[in-house]
């Protein structure tokens, strides 16, 4: 006959066990984010309170503001940088750069303002000078990226790059500077690849009230990689339009799941559950659309 106290422990170990291992995962970062996540629905302020400090203390590169700059100065990825799968994923668009180009040329006079897109960066650029054209914005396909299937399909299938962002960066003559600016979430890094220049231009990133790297554009096929939600400022003195490519790449710098857990966001879950990303691929739709049919009928 079995002991009562042996009775107990045996029926309550599954109970006991599963409870342990929660406790013990609770700790993980992994899991930290995932119950972060999930807190965003009730509380937008945990993105800077929980988030942000979480990716920069667990992730390898979390406190690092830039990781690849090429320039004139110097080519290659900034000091102590081992770059990543899907950093290097990311390069592989620079030998197409006059390819992507060509395509950005079908609808240059046919781009929108960032701030008629979203009205959060008017602060950014109050003279509508700076314009993007978003094929692919947090993993939500636009309608210019139905105008321009060549691109998404050269980016997504052919290269394998894994962008959440794909767009087209264009600023105008007459912008002198782009104001002092952070993206909001750091599940992402993003790239830029230069694909037109004129004149002098010049893209800063700080860290606090210290700026880390000024990359200078001064050739065709130049690349920049940064963690956006540190502040960045642009400025240019350009006779014509000038044009970058810009893509949003998930970090993979993390302990693995919760790699997996940010690619999952940011590729199925952004586009649908964040304001500010509904706003601007709607927005982006809808101004773009009249855009896109005059271009269409050859207006």
């Amino acid at each position: 006959m079995t002991s009562f106290p042996f009775e107990v422990v045996r029926r309550s170990a599954p109970l006991t066990a599963f409870i342990l291992i929660i406790a013990l995962c609770i700790h993980t970062s992994s899991v930290k984010l995932v119950c972060y996540t999930f807190m965003l629905i009730f509380d937008r302020s945990v993105l800077d309170r929980k988030i942000k400090p979480l990716i920069r203390q667990e992730c390898k590169y979390g406190n690092q503001t830039y990781f690849l700059s090429r320039s004139e100065a110097g080519t290659g990825w900034a000091e102590g940088i081992v770059p990543t799968q899907n950093m290097l994923a990311a390069r592989k668009i620079q030998p197409y750069a006059s390819q992507m180009l060509k395509e950005a040329y079908k609808i240059l006079n046919r781009t929108l303002p960032i701030s008629s897109v979203n009205s959060n960066e008017l602060n950014v650029d109050r003279s509508k000078k700076w314009h993007f054209t978003a094929l692919r914005f947090w993993g939500g396909k636009t309608e210019y990226g139905s105008y321009l299937p060549d691109v998404l399909s050269l980016v997504e299938d052919e290269l394998k790059i894994p962008a959440v962002t794909t767009l087209f960066s264009i600023t105008k003559p007459g912008l002198k500077i782009i104001r002092k600016h952070h993206g909001y979430c750091n599940f992402v890094w993003r790239y830029l690849l230069s694909l037109r220049v004129s004149g002098k231009a010049y893209h800063s990133v700080y860290e606090g009230s210290k700026m880390t790297v000024t990359q200078e554009w001064n050739d065709t096929g130049q690349e920049f990689m940064f963690d956006d939600t540190f502040p960045h400022e642009g400025r240019q003195d350009a006779t014509h339009d000038r044009v970058l490519l810009w893509f949003d790449i998930p970090r993979d710098d993390c302990p693995v799941m919760m790699n997996v857990w940010i690619s999952f966001l940011t590729k199925t879950v952004v586009q649908h559950a964040d304001p500010y990303v509904t706003s601007t691929i709607r927005n982006t739709n809808r101004l773009g659309r009249e855009l896109l049919e005059r271009l269409q009928k050859g207006e």
